[in-house]
């Protein structure tokens, strides 16, 4: 065989090689925007009335879900199993002197449930889910949800020191102290009157 040719052919091989070992990285970026595109950001299923309740798993669920404008309260049960009803006066949100926190006045029940959501995708590779879902306790159907979903192109194991390759849909972060991210401001947006 000619040289050359024999040459040419090495060189067009590398390229080859090269796509079939990073094709898994390849597929899962496609996966993660077709994930973005369908099912990522705010879906409303069934808009929520303004000044409704909601009950949070926990003291720092609450205090997310307080920081939506339109709700009447937001409802947890502490460690020692008392029950609290909390509203958000504004501030940093990151410290319990932000909310007015009050004994649950349990002749109101709360309407919907709110949930953070945190998992890996199921049968995707390196591909998570993180964000809020209200659920509606009457219809026992999710009302909102908003999720954000964020992809990691490599495995940090293999990369060089560690390194972080994560990208994510639907994740702009807000320093403001109102609206811990502005997702807080598209959720309040599925509240009607």
């Amino acid at each position: 065989m000619n040289p050359f040719l024999k040459f040419i052919a090495i060189i067009s091989i590398i390229p080859l090689l090269i796509g079939l070992y990073f094709f898994d990285n390849i597929k899962g970026y496609y996966r993660f925007k077709l994930y973005c595109e369908k099912e990522g950001g705010l879906k409303v299923f069934d808009p929520i009335k303004k000044g409704v309740g909601l009950l949070a798993k926990n003291k720092e669920e609450a205090h997310s879900a307080a920081l939506l404008e339109n709700i009447g309260f937001v409802r947890y049960k502490d460690e020692d199993g008392n029950f609290y009803d909390i509203k958000y006066l504004g501030g940093n949100f990151q410290v319990d002197v932000s909310f007015d926190k009050k004994p649950a006045d349990l002749s109101v029940e709360p309407n919907y449930q709110w949930k953070n959501i945190n998992s890996n995708v199921f049968g995707e590779l390196r591909l998570s889910k993180t964000g809020y879902e209200i659920f509606n306790f009457s219809k026992n159907s999710v009302s909102v949800r908003y999720s954000i979903f964020y992809y990691s192109r490599f495995d940090r194991r293999k990369t060089l020191l560690d390194a972080p390759s994560h990208i994510g849909c639907f994740n702009n972060f807000s320093k403001d102290y109102r609206y811990k991210d502005p997702l807080f401001k598209e959720i309040d947006s599925a509240f009607q009157n």
